[in-house]
């Protein structure tokens, strides 16, 4: 009985690992790494929000 109850829980934590890989592959083929040049981009992005809100807090300031 505890066997079986051990297989059944082995073969249900064999179908996630299935589901995880499939899952991984399908975001990695949706969602390709990031390149050079968005790491530029948003690199670029945060400057410009850190300087405005610098920017913002002198003016109030003032």
């Amino acid at each position: 009985d505890s066997c079986a109850k051990i297989r059944l829980q082995l073969g249900k934590l064999g179908n996630l690992n299935i589901l995880i890989k499939w899952t991984n592959d399908a975001f990695s083929d949706y969602f390709p790494e990031q390149g050079a040049t968005e790491d530029k981009l948003w690199k670029g992005l945060m400057f410009t929000a850190v300087g405005l809100v610098t920017l913002g807090t002198m003016v109030a300031r003032s």
